[in-house]
């Protein structure tokens, strides 16, 4: 097995795949959106510093541009959104200090969530599962929770090969570099694509700062509130129906 104990800086391109239909509730809908979209993100990483942030713009790629114009744009008695906006979280992690700061935009307002996000490194069960990613020996771990109240089956590949203790978003708590994650069993799957070890120019791996800095617990409940909001707004009269898609 290869051994890169000693490389500890670096760029790891992850590529994320989301299953738009999972989720629908007929198959009329699945007419007017893409049955996959894609998108790429990096996760910087120097010693016990990490950076995970978006790669490209929002721009869907030419196969997402044309299955939206074969498909139309609206449908009957409804209109649809064709385009999942991506999430361009930005998450800074100071392992050592055992530090994370979350950039994120919700209802077109920037905050900086200041706090471990403690479901996504806690609770993990390693099995005996083998498999590459990347070039990469990988083992396998789950755990299951909830997330605003929908239930989440995760299960991550780690390698002990790249002996840091991170992964894409806010992923993490497991003996080496989470190089796939894989949410409710290809719902959304995050895997990565390459691994390069490199020297990091200066100024790119800084933490965030733009935003209103809010506890996680009072993001969460932020959150919560709104999404209370919007799901009783849905459930109105004639055009209050909508379907709301959000991240694991």
């Amino acid at each position: 097995m290869l051994i890169y104990a000693q490389n500890n800086e670096g760029v790891i391109v992850y590529k994320q795949t989301i299953n738009m239909h999972r989720n629908l509730p007929n198959e009329q809908m699945k007419q007017y959106i893409p049955e996959f979209q894609t998108y790429e993100s990096e996760l910087m990483f120097k010693g016990k510093t990490t950076l995970f942030k978006p790669k490209k713009s929002d721009q869907p790629d030419a196969q997402q541009q044309q299955q939206m114009g074969a498909a139309g744009g609206e449908g009957p008695g409804f209109r649809m959104m064709s385009m999942r906006r991506r999430d361009n979280t930005v998450v800074y992690r100071d392992l050592e200090a055992n530090t994370q700061i979350e950039a994120t935009n919700f209802m077109d307002k920037d905050f900086l969530v200041v706090g471990i996000d403690s479901a996504n490194i806690a609770g993990w069960k390693v099995t005996g599962k083998q498999k590459m990613v990347a070039g990469y020996p990988c083992l396998s771990a789950t755990r299951s929770d909830s997330m605003m109240g929908r239930p989440r089956e995760i299960t991550a590949w780690f390698s002990p090969a790249i002996p840091i203790q991170a992964g894409p978003q806010s992923f993490g708590g497991l003996p080496g570099m989470i190089l796939e994650i894989d949410m409710n069993q290809g719902q959304t799957v995050t895997t990565a694509t390459s691994v390069a070890f490199k020297t990091l120019e200066e100024g790119l791996l800084v933490m965030p700062d733009k935003g209103k800095k809010v506890t996680r617990e009072e993001f969460r409940k932020l959150v919560d509130e709104r999404m209370k909001e919007m799901r009783q707004m849905s459930g109105g009269g004639p055009g209050g129906g909508g379907t709301f898609i959000i991240r694991n």
